[in-house]
């Protein structure tokens, strides 16, 4: 029998409160199943959907995993441009916002000691500016998980779900004294005076810790995944989450999708792959550690080279479009899997994969994989790309690195696409050109002569 996302959260919330010995009433849980569905459910939401709840919890059966699991992605303020109305029922009364900035309430309902115990978890005081990248987004949830469980679960229970929420801010460093952010979490709990009334003893706040240690790293497990082409699918996702422009407005630009994907590109050369993964008091253990950071590694070394590709066959298109008079939608030039354009679309990735190459020496057969893997129900367009497979083949691993770079300097006017066509070479862009002036005929003149180059 097929069961609705909602009925499955409910589901997981009932097994949740009954392990935990709490009493409910179903409309309590068909409430908390609607107000995680609708924020999660938001248009510009690609990867952190349901969908991303269940996939991250598998197996587990811990309850405070469980609810972690829940609530911390209900507040995504960067992607939805705003809350659900249940929720910011909730967090008005605690937030402010002002002038594009939010903060912690200087006079909140000090009454109400989950806004407290969020608020020592976290680190926060009153009148704390909430930064997006620094936990702004998980402290939210965890305001709107604490408001909504506590009267289910009470005081206590809440702890190590708020702690598992909070563990969850990725890309975290030790601070200068060495500390990781989980020494210092385990620091709050142990010293916060709000913590000493439920008497909670060491074994247990580092068992709390652990467990919040756990969470974060089952958030995370993509980019562990042992198949680059998995972790690629879920992590292309991303792509429109994190650039709604390419869902709202249908009929996107060449410029427009090279910045979202210069974007992504310059967010994976900043990822460092140690920081993915956390450990704490040896958990997981030093050999499960090194094994999650190695594929990381290898996995963020794979999307680094992945992007390169997408952005510089971008950044081609984006020169094409431009000296043959100026910038156009991307469908103009590529088709789209949109119903009317996918012929389109099929005609120029077969000009392109009957198109002469010489290939280049330094050819990965793992990152052309990824150029010609076709994934499942891609958003915006495949991620299989033909394009990016031929400029591949033709350049190679350290060449399309090199070509890229010229790109870099085209996208800041340090060079004319005149120029960067040039750099790229006639063997590439003839065919290139040559498939595009087929594809419209306003430009069919000013292509042809870069096809004849």
């Amino acid at each position: 029998m097929s069961t609705t996302n909602i009925q499955r959260l409910v589901y997981m919330l009932q097994d949740a409160f009954d392990k935990l010995g709490a009493l409910y009433s179903l409309n309590s849980i068909e409430e908390l199943a609607i107000l995680v569905h609708e924020a999660m459910s938001a248009q510009n939401r690609k990867f952190h959907t349901t969908e991303h709840i269940f996939s991250i919890l598998g197996s587990e059966e811990n309850p405070h995993l469980t609810l972690a699991a829940i609530f911390h992605d209900v507040v995504y303020h960067s992607v939805d441009g705003g809350f659900t109305e249940h929720v910011e029922s909730i967090l008005k009364n605690y937030v402010a916002h002002e002038h594009d900035q939010f903060f912690i309430r200087k006079r909140a309902l000090e009454r109400e000691e989950f806004f407290n115990i969020v608020n020592q978890i976290f680190g926060y005081k009153q009148g704390h500016f909430l930064v997006p990248i620094n936990g702004m987004n998980e402290y939210m949830s965890a305001l709107v998980a604490a408001k909504m469980l506590v009267p289910i679960i009470g005081l206590k229970n809440i702890i190590p779900t708020l702690v598992c929420i909070e563990s969850s801010i990725p890309f975290r460093k030790k601070d200068d004294e060495g500390k990781s952010p989980f020494d210092k979490l385990e620091e709050r709990i142990n010293n916060g005076q709000i913590f000493k009334k439920f008497k909670l003893n060491k074994n247990e706040i580092i068992e709390m810790v652990e467990l919040g240690v756990h969470f974060a790293n089952m958030d995370v497990a993509n980019f562990a995944d042992p198949q680059a082409v998995t972790f690629l699918d879920n992590t292309w996702k991303l792509l429109p989450e994190s650039n709604p422009t390419l869902i709202t407005n249908k009929v996107y630009t060449i410029k427009k999708y090279r910045q979202a994907l210069e974007k992504m590109e310059m967010f994976f050369n900043k990822i460092d792959p140690h920081l993915i993964f956390h450990s704490y008091k040896n958990f997981p253990s030093e050999n499960v550690h090194s094994r999650l950071i190695i594929q990381a590694q290898k996995n963020v070394q794979m999307g680094r080279y992945y992007l390169a590709g997408r952005l510089l066959s971008t950044s081609i298109l984006e020169a094409l479009s431009e000296v043959s008079g100026g910038d156009a939608p991307v469908l103009m030039f590529l088709g789209s899997n949109t119903k009317g354009n996918m012929d389109s679309k099929y005609e120029f990735n077969e000009m392109i994969r009957k198109a002469p190459v010489d290939l280049a020496s330094d050819i990965d057969p793992t990152i052309l994989t990824l150029f010609e893997y076709e994934s499942q129900g891609s958003i915006l367009d495949f991620r299989k790309t033909p394009l990016a497979a031929f400029i591949y083949k033709s350049l190679g691993s350290k060449r399309m690195l090199e070509v890229l770079d010229k790109a870099k300097l085209m996208f800041k006017k340090e060079i004319n696409p005149q120029d960067f066509l040039k750099e790229v070479g006639p063997k590439i862009i003839g065919p290139i050109a040559n498939a595009c002036s087929y594809m419209i005929s306003t430009r069919k003149d000013q292509l042809k002569k870069w096809s004849q180059n």
